[in-house]
C-alpha cells in the first residue's frame, strides 16, 4: 500500500501533516546514533515515515467509519419512530372513524324509531315509571345494561345461567328474591361501590339482604368461574401469541410473557384501625389486557420473585445465537432483577440502555390500561367504608374475574367511567422488600439492550 501516495503528501494536499512528520523525523534522527551512514539514515527515515503515515490513514478511516455508522444509526432510529407514530396515527384515525359511523347510525335509527312511534300512537305514552326500576329489567336499553352492570344483556343472561345452581333462594320480607335480581344487585354493588343503604333503596330490599347477596354472589362467581377466568396460558400457541404481540409493540425480542404491576388498595377503616397497612395488589397482565395471575397476600410485593414459578418453567428461546429464558417485565423497580424478571435501568447512560428503557415503557402501557379499566369498571376497589381485609381480597378477586370476562367478550368500555379514578403505582417505602439484583440477570439485560439497539429500524 502506497500510504504517502494515497495521502498525496508530496503534492501539498496535507502540508501541515507533512511538516509535522518531517519535524518528528528530524528529531528522531538527531537522537539516533551518529555512526549511521547516509544510506542507513535514509532507510531509517523512510521506515519511520511509512509507519507514521500508515497510522494517520488508519485513524482517518476509523474516524470516517464512526461518522457513517453514527449517522446511519440516527437515521434508522428516526425512521423507526416515524413509522411507529404513523401507524399509531392511522390506528387512532380508524378508531375515530368507526366510532363516528356507529354514533351516526345509532342516532339515525333512534330518530326513525321515534318517528314510527309517533305515527302509530295518537298521544305520548303516559305509562308511569315503577318505584323500583329493577323489578323489570326487560325495560333496560343496551346502554343502560352497560352503564349499570358493565355488561350487555346477553352476557348477563349467560352469567345467570352459569350461577343459577350456586345461588340459594334468598328471602326478603316474605318474598324470594329472583336469581336475576340477586346477580344484578351483586354486579351493581361492585360497579358502583355504593354503601348498602342506597343500593337497598334502589332495589327495594333490606340493607342486610344487600350484604348477604353480595357475599353469596362473589362466592358463587369465584367457585364457578374464578379459576377459568384468572389463569396462566396453558398452550404454547397462547404464549407465542403473547410474545409476538409484545415484540411488535416494543421491539423487544419475543420473550415477554406479561407485565407485572402493583398498587395499594385503599386502607381499611383507618379510623377504627382495623387494618394497619393497606393491601398490596399485584398482577401479571398480558397483551389482551387480561389479568393472568394476581396476588393479595400481605403488604410486600413478591409475585414471581421466588423460584420455581410458571415463567421460569418456560422453554428457552434462541436470540442472536444465544438461548435466553422468557421473562416478565416489571412496571416498577420494587422487584429485584432476575432472569425471569426484567425492569428498566435506573440511571441509563449508554444509548442501548435508553433503547431498553423505551421498550419497557411501551410494554408498561398494557399494564396501565388494564389497571385503569379494572378500577374504572368496578368502583368498589376505590371506595373505603370499613371493608375487612379478607372481604376486600375476595371482592378484588371477583372484580378481576369480571374484568377478564368483559374483556374476553369484548364489552364496550366507557371512558367516562375513569373520571375521578386515581391510580397510584407507588408503594409505601416501608413495604418494599429490598433484594439484590442477580449478576446473571444484569448480564442478560445488557445483552437484551444491545440486541434491541442493533435491530432498530
Amino acid at each position: 500500500m502506497n500510504v504517502e501516495g494515497n495521502l498525496d503528501v508530496n503534492n501539498g494536499v496535507f502540508p501541515d501533516i507533512r511538516d509535522t512528520v518531517d519535524q518528528i523525523l528530524q528529531a528522531a534522527l538527531r537522537e539516533s546514533s551518529a555512526s549511521l551512514t547516509i544510506e542507513e539514515k535514509q532507510k531509517f527515515l523512510k521506515a519511520i515515515r511509512y509507519k507514521l503515515f500508515t497510522l494517520i490513514v488508519q485513524h482517518m478511516q476509523n474516524f470516517q467509519r464512526l461518522l457513517i455508522i453514527s449517522r446511519r444509526r440516527n437515521q434508522q432510529r428516526f425512521r423507526r419512530r416515524q413509522t411507529m407514530m404513523r401507524s399509531f396515527y392511522f390506528q387512532k384515525m380508524l378508531e375515530c372513524d368507526t366510532t363516528l359511523i356507529e354514533f351516526i347510525s345509532k342516532a339515525h335509527m333512534r330518530h326513525f324509531k321515534e318517528i314510527k312511534q309517533t305515527k302509530n300512537t295518537d298521544s305520548v305514552s303516559t305509562k308511569p315509571i315503577p318505584r323500583n326500576v329493577f323489578d323489570d329489567l326487560s325495560s333496560f336499553t343496551q346502554q343502560q345494561w352497560l352503564t349499570t352492570f358493565r355488561m350487555s344483556k346477553e352476557n348477563f343472561d349467560g352469567l345467570c345461567a352459569q350461577l343459577k345452581n350456586l345461588i340459594p333462594p334468598i328471602q326478603n320480607r316474605a318474598q324470594i328474591v329472583p336469581l336475576e335480581k340477586c346477580i344484578a344487585i351483586g354486579l351493581y354493588a361492585l360497579a358502583s361501590g355504593d354503601e348498602y343503604t342506597p343500593i337497598a333503596r334502589l332495589f327495594g330490599v333490606a340493607n342486610i339482604i344487600v350484604y348477604k347477596i353480595r357475599a353469596i354472589f362473589i362466592e358463587a362467581l369465584l367457585k364457578k368461574l374464578g379459576s377459568n377466568l384468572i389463569k396462566m396460558p396453558k398452550k404454547s400457541e397462547e404464549f407465542q401469541e403473547i410474545r409476538t404481540t409484545f415484540k411488535q409493540a416494543s421491539n423487544m425480542p419475543a420473550l415477554v410473557l406479561g407485565v407485572i404491576g402493583a398498587c395499594e388498595l385503599p386502607a381499611i377503616n383507618k379510623a377504627e384501625n382495623l387494618c394497619k397497612n393497606p393491601i398490596t395488589f399485584e398482577a401479571l397482565v398480558d397483551d389482551r389486557l387480561l389479568f393472568r395471575k394476581i396476588q393479595l397476600q400481605g403488604d410486600v410485593p413478591s409475585l414471581f420473585i421466588d423460584a420455581p414459578n410458571e415463567i421460569l418453567n418456560m422453554e428457552l428461546q434462541l436470540v442472536n445465537g444465544k438461548y435466553i429464558p422468557c421473562f416478565a417485565v416489571c412496571a416498577t423497580q420494587y422487584y429485584p432483577l432476575r432472569l425471569w424478571l426484567m425492569h428498566q435501568y435506573k440511571n441509563p447512560s449508554a444509548p442501548h440502555e435508553f433503547d431498553f428503557n423505551e421498550a419497557i415503557e411501551n410494554l408498561v402501557i398494557f399494564k396501565n390500561e388494564a389497571f385503569r379499566r379494572l378500577f374504572s369498571r368496578w368502583k368498589i376497589l376505590t371506595r373505603n367504608y370499613g371493608i375487612e381485609p379478607n372481604t376486600m381480597t375476595l371482592i378484588t378477586t371477583a372484580c378481576v374475574a369480571l374484568h377478564n370476562l368483559c374483556e374476553e367478550n369484548e364489552e364496550e368500555f366507557n371512558e367516562d367511567w375513569s373520571e375521578g379514578v386515581n391510580l397510584c403505582d407507588e408503594i409505601s417505602s416501608g413495604n418494599v422488600k429490598t433484594l439484590p439484583n442477580a449478576t446473571e440477570a444484569l448480564t442478560m439485560r445488557n445483552f437484551l439492550a444491545r440486541t434491541i439497539s442493533s435491530t432498530e429500524m
